[in-house]
């Protein structure tokens, strides 16, 4: 591991910063707490490579698409629903500019497809003029299609909505041809195969086109208006995350500015919600000339809310050996010897009352529970505290110590000790992909024992830990300065580079994204 847990842990500190300016917002106001900037060249790569990686994890193999499409109209004229929507297969050149997306100004953008061809199939149910009724599946082909359209967002003030409308304006398509075939429909089939063969661009166009914008239009209504909550599974819980984006889509330039709010996080196996942090407003973008394709200014609320959702799902624990990877690098030995001077009741209670052997193994299990972050991000630097729980456990069977999974172990769980840590540092990023920090300061401001039969003073737990962090700290130091690779990241092929940087009340990530080839 090799410091990676303690590099975790300041990667996890940072991310609880909270920024102590005289300025700050309620966390219920409509305040974007992450901001995107793309520059429509970044945006295009970025199409190329989701494209790519979407054809790799399909192999081949049909592709559903969410998109449930009911529309009804008020008189009975008309009922179109559609699903179970799949794209059956297609030929898209991703990196010849299939799909480009630019900006042409705010809240407007335009988007086209260029000679794709494509083959759906889904279940449908139609009724027109209350004698034409149909309701089966079909099978649609279209050969190189080349479709262009401007979608217009229309921010929303409703909490409850995902913060603007979005609708299609001046949409065009044109094609080699389409084949429709409905399913154990043979007199319809007939009918209908002649249409797409009447000479373009008469009506037969216009009424397509019009017929999917109007489509299209009505399904983003319907998903507009309610609130985006995606679901993640992290650790053993499930998560949802209510995303509102109070300003739609802003334009400057050939950039789009994408302002989000997450307004809160919810345990759905706990219910629990995070809490309100206290947030700050944003600038519109970092004051740089030299910045790559895509801009990233992450708040102070939601990075609380992100690294609560962190600790509440329980993922951030470590159990400690004397074999682990961090020990190689400490002059401590984990045995009843060695942490004598740090825990003398351990020593007094299994060594001498027990008259079990000094060189008996003790395994260190450090866990940070769910908790409110208080932490500051000053001067780009951060400060906090941070609570833990670190718990001694003495190995009774010497012969199997350590073993590979503690919950195998016959161990005693000696004592529990709630920690309240103050920390100071600086985080950057040495390398590409990677983190880096230098801690200036790291200490014990309080210690309770909370479980354990063993005689325990905090106040003399406290002060030899601290002087033991400061003896490490070289150590630590050294190892975090040579970073570490953040995790996933360095996984992402279309990533070029990661630039980390700490400002008053913020961070921001510079990225770069790989030209498609």
């Amino acid at each position: 591991m090799k410091l990676k847990f303690v590099l975790a842990i300041i990667f996890t500190i940072f991310c609880f910063t909270q920024c102590n300016q005289d300025a700050q917002v309620k966390a219920n106001d409509d305040i974007a707490e992450l901001k995107l900037s793309l520059n429509t060249q970044a945006i295009n790569k970025f199409v190329a490579f989701l494209g790519d990686m979407i054809d790799n994890l399909a192999d081949g193999k049909p592709l559903a698409i969410p998109l449930n499409v009911d529309i009804k109209q008020k008189f009975g004229l008309y009922k179109i629903m559609l699903n179970n929507l799949v794209l059956a297969n297609h030929t898209i050149p991703w990196n010849q500019n299939a799909v480009s997306i630019n900006a042409i100004k705010e809240n407007v953008f335009s988007v086209s497809l260029n000679n794709i061809s494509l083959n759906f199939t889904a279940f449908e149910d139609i009724e027109l003029l209350w004698f034409i009724k149909i309701k089966n599946h079909f099978n649609l082909e279209i050969n190189n299609l080349s479709f262009s359209t401007q979608v217009h967002l229309t921010p929303l003030s409703d909490p409850n909505s995902i913060g603007f409308l979005a609708h299609l304006q001046k949409t065009s398509l044109s094609y080699k041809n389409i084949k429709l075939h409905l399913q154990d429909q043979k007199v319809l089939n007939l009918l209908i195969q002649p249409l797409f063969w009447i000479p373009k661009p008469i009506i037969f166009d216009f009424i397509v086109v019009r017929i999917a914008q109007f489509v299209i239009n009505k399904a983003l209504n319907t998903f507009c208006q309610k609130p985006l909550q995606p679901q993640l599974k992290i650790g053993d819980y499930t998560y949802q995350f209510d995303i509102y984006f109070p300003k739609g889509v802003q334009q400057q330039d050939s950039d789009l500015r994408v302002p989000v709010d997450i307004k809160k996080i919810t345990n759905l196996n706990s219910t629990e919600v995070s809490p309100a942090f206290q947030i700050n407003p944003l600038p519109d973008y970092y004051y740089s000339s030299d910045t790559e394709d895509l801009e990233i200014l992450l708040g102070t609320g939601i990075i609380n809310q992100l690294i609560w959702t962190v600790s509440d799902s329980k993922l951030l624990s470590l159990t400690i050996n004397q074999n682990s990877d961090i020990m190689k690098n400490i002059p401590l030995q984990l045995n009843l010897q060695g942490v004598q001077l740090l825990l003398p009741g351990l020593y007094n209670e299994y060594a001498i009352r027990r008259q079990m052997p000094p060189t008996t193994g003790v395994y260190l299990q450090l866990y940070v529970p769910s908790q409110v972050p208080d932490l500051r991000l000053v001067a780009g630097r951060l400060v906090g505290t941070l609570n833990a729980s670190l718990k001694f456990l003495v190995e009774l069977d010497a012969d199997e110590y350590p073993v590979a999974d503690i919950a195998n172990c016959n161990c005693d769980e000696a004592i529990n000790i709630a920690l309240q840590l103050y920390f100071a540092a600086d985080v950057y990023t040495p390398a590409r992909f990677q983190i880096g920090a230098d801690v200036s300061n790291l200490q014990i401001v309080q210690a309770a024992k909370t479980s354990g039969s063993i005689d325990f003073n905090g106040d003399k737990f406290s002060t030899n830990a601290t002087l033991l962090i400061y003896n490490l700290l070289g150590i630590i130091n050294q190892q975090l300065s040579k970073g570490v690779a953040i995790p996933l990241i360095s996984q992402v092929t279309f990533l070029k580079n990661l630039t980390l940087i700490f400002e008053q009340g913020y961070i921001f990530f510079d990225v770069g994204i790989t030209p498609s080839q």
